[in-house]
């Protein structure tokens, strides 16, 4: 024997703790489980969520830790996820997968959707939180507000308070301006800078929810960063008790017990894991230890000056390989278990680093580290768990159900079996129960959902500034791996590469890669490129050729997806028939209620009231005359840029055909249009107008104005010969437009606000009469089918 063990007692324990901290730490980050753990905190009713490796979607249970590969869909209504000093909020039809979660880094996958992330607390110097999409990496670094909108081609990043960093294919930026930033490509060269937009029904409900994290009163009797404290104002109270410090009482039954009224579920990498039923059932079922005092059960936090560390359980095992079940067959065995009380040691089921031991029981209950020591010295040497546990002789502590029922994830005090005291004192305590998880132990008991992402969402490759793991197996691979094991898979078992089974690739060919549990295929790193986060500039670098775009919002009608072309003509349609009806928000995000601003309601040139591009209405819905508007003073819109004095420029005439088989007229051989045509005539002429040409391009509903190239202002509308006021023309815009102009094509712009086409005419025209109404702009009647 070495001589530091041949010391007395006291060294031979201070040098065991040398010994085993030089041997365990290196290896703590990739033996040892989180410390933290990802909490489902909040879910709509028809949310789903889907284990990793599997493409079985189930209704999303509230309490339920996620680590890599699992997935959540939001569906209709809003989730929540608390990571420990920070929440990250999912706006309706928002998809997120885990690809990464451990003490540095909470790595999130957003391929469709709004995500509201909250940071309180967050160490600066070594955690991070990354949410990748397919246009960039977002990295929040600091406390702050940040929302993230993803569309199909691009991803709209707002910074409310804070700092953050986004990174692209050679490029990384640092966002510290309370703006809005548009980015249409993984290489951050084509991007767009708004004022930040009004808050939409998603962003009040996350800040409200933020408020409630921030203002909770449990804060202060809890240590910072402990997953699910504010849940405990509402469910019960604090009191101070002689010997054990700050106690929260939950308001519950009688006849309850902690651990009872809930289910057990097998989540990686911390193993069998306790889902409680209640809303609050997070926080004193991972931390803390549980007292009884005066016939009532309390929950005991741990030190606040303490980082809190996360356990799967805090529990005691009593060995159900040798508990017989009274009236069962022979054979029958249960499973129990009990809660551990104030000072008493939690050990885990598999090996960790004395590193890890100390810090989940010193960090969870007043303990003494030498304590803590001698115990890791007997787990060891393979000696059995010692200690007077105070609840294991307590039959209203004390919980056992089949085994079967427990590896099947049932609920059990549904399934719970009453066994007299003196047998469950015959059977020794244990680290673990004896029983392997089965496929329904990763699942759960929920039942299976409707609600599925779109296919489309779940193929998108996204930019990630660091490498996922590799895959995590299929799910009926996990199972197998971890029944040979015996133990939870972690970090480092998915790094190790594997050759994929034909049968396993088959789910992600026919439509989702998560069923083969794929991950690093799909991600593009950017970060180890060598690029250092700069200063975004005001605009992209000259010479980008720049497409108009819309801004990112929903399409009208719940049926409509991302990817689904009938969807999306049909939205088009609608959008079409209603031009006046407002934007409903983002695309994956919530309905917008009344005054609610779109995300990125302007256009490219940043003009906040600019026409909507002409489309053509149904002829069976006429349109009423609309009331004179006044012009909108420059630097009124909300991402108005920077007025310079010029003339503005002559509007450009953008040149649309219904069909590619119909030759258009040539420009030069039109004549004038009559007042109130559609299309981009809008220069004053006077005179009577001539007879309308032949059509080359389909006109505009009556009375509606005329798309404008982006960014500039609605030109004066003809003289109508039956008006008798003069026109009035529009004010000037600054050349700044022109500038604008000239590097984007005459196309109308899409992206302009949906309400903005009920600009009226000027006081000088009067509108077309009834009769001439009913026919459109080339003088044919509406509603018959042209040849």
């Amino acid at each position: 024997m070495p001589a530091a063990l041949r010391l007395a007692p006291p060294l031979r324990r201070l040098a065991a703790l040398g010994l085993f901290l030089a041997l365990a730490i290196p290896l703590a980050a990739s033996a040892d489980p989180p410390s933290r753990a990802a909490r489902l905190s909040y879910a709509a009713a028809d949310a789903s969520f889907a284990p990793a490796g599997s493409d079985r979607w189930v209704l999303a249970r509230i309490n339920r830790p996620l680590w890599i590969g699992d997935r959540v869909w939001s569906a209709n209504g809003f989730v929540e996820l608390q990571i420990g000093g920070a929440s990250l909020r999912l706006a309706p039809r928002t998809l997120l997968t885990v690809l990464d979660f451990d003490d540095r880094l909470a790595q999130f996958e957003v391929t469709q959707g709004s995500v509201a992330l909250h940071v309180r607390a967050i160490d600066t110097a070594t955690q991070a939180i990354e949410l990748d999409t397919p246009s960039l990496a977002f990295v929040a670094r600091t406390e702050g507000d940040y929302r993230v909108d993803v569309d199909v081609d691009r991803t709209a990043v707002g910074v409310r308070r804070g700092w953050a960093e986004v990174w692209g294919a050679g490029r990384a930026f640092r966002l510290d301006r309370r703006e809005q930033f548009v980015f249409y490509d993984a290489g951050l060269t084509d991007y767009e800078v708004y004022a930040m937009p009004a808050a939409d029904a998603f962003e009040r409900w996350a800040r409200e929810r933020a408020r409630r994290e921030d203002r909770a009163h449990s804060a202060r009797y809890v240590a910072p960063g402990l997953v699910g404290y504010v849940d405990l104002d509402d469910h019960g109270e604090w009191r101070t008790e002689a010997g054990l410090g700050n106690v929260w009482y939950p308001r519950v039954g009688g006849q309850w017990a902690p651990y009872r009224y809930g289910h057990w579920s097998w989540i990686d990498p911390w193993g069998w894991t306790w889902i409680d039923d209640a809303a609050w059932g997070f926080a004193p079922f991972h931390y803390g230890r549980w007292t009884q005092l005066r016939g009532r059960w309390g929950w005991v936090p741990g030190p606040r000056d303490v980082r809190p560390v996360y356990a799967p359980a805090l529990v005691a095992w009593v060995d159900g390989g040798r508990l017989p079940l009274p009236g069962a067959s022979a054979g029958a065995h249960g499973v129990a278990w009990f809660p551990l009380g104030p000072g008493e040691i939690w050990r885990p089921a598999y090996d960790v680093s004395l590193d890890y031991f100390a810090r989940v029981n010193v960090s969870n209950t007043f303990v003494e580290r030498t304590t803590v020591i001698t115990v890791y010295d007997d787990v060891r040497r393979g000696g059995p768990l010692r200690g007077d546990y105070r609840y294991r002789g307590a039959p209203a502590a004390v919980t056992v159900v089949p085994v079967q029922s427990f590896v099947e994830s049932l609920p059990v005090q549904r399934h719970r079996v009453r066994v007299d005291a003196r047998a469950i004192a015959s059977v020794p305590v244990a680290a673990a129960p004896a029983a392997r998880p089965v496929l329904q132990s990763f699942v759960g008991p929920a039942p299976q959902a409707r609600a599925r992402p779109p296919a489309e969402a779940t193929r998108r490759t996204v930019v990630a500034r660091e490498a996922p793991p590799r895959a995590v197996p299929a799910l009926e691979k996990r199972v197998e791996l971890v029944r040979e094991r015996g133990r939870p898979l972690d970090r480092e078992t998915l790094e190790r590469p594997r050759a994929a089974a034909p049968a396993a690739r088959a789910p992600a060919e026919a439509g989702s890669r998560a069923a083969a549990g794929e991950l690093r295929d799909h991600v593009r790193v950017v970060g180890a490129q060598g690029a250092a986060p700069a200063d975004l500039p005001a605009a992209p670098p000259a010479g980008i050729a720049r497409t108009p775009r819309g801004p990112v919002v929903d399409v009208p009608g719940a049926a409509a997806q991302p990817g689904d072309a009938a969807a999306r003509a049909r939205a088009e349609r609608d959008r079409s028939a209603a031009p006046s009806r407002p934007a409903a928000g983002r695309e994956g995000g919530p309905p917008r209620a009344d005054g609610d601003a779109p995300a990125v309601a302007r256009d490219r040139a940043g003009d906040a009231r600019a026409p909507a591009p002409e489309r053509t209405r149904e002829p069976s819905r006429p349109e009423a005359p609309r009331e004179a508007r006044p012009p909108v003073p420059p630097g009124q819109g909300a991402a108005e840029r920077t007025m310079r004095p010029g003339p503005a420029p002559e509007p450009s005439q953008p040149q649309r055909t219904r069909e590619p088989s119909r030759p258009e007229a040539p420009r030069e051989a039109r004549p004038p249009a009559p007042p109130g045509q559609g299309a981009a005539e809008r220069t004053m002429r006077p005179g009577p107008a001539p007879e309308p040409p032949q059509r080359a391009r389909p006109p505009g509903p009556p009375g509606e104005p005329a798309p404008q190239a982006p960014g500039r202002p609605p030109a004066a509308e003809p003289d109508d010969p039956r008006a008798k006021a003069p026109p009035q023309a529009r004010p000037e815009r600054p050349a700044q437009a022109a500038a604008e102009r000239a590097r984007e094509p005459d196309a109308p712009h899409p992206s302009s606000r949906a309400g903005a086409s009920q600009e009226a005419e000027p006081s000088g025209g009067q509108g077309r009469s009834g009769k001439e109404r009913d026919r459109d702009d080339d003088g044919k009647p509406r509603g018959k089918p042209e040849r």
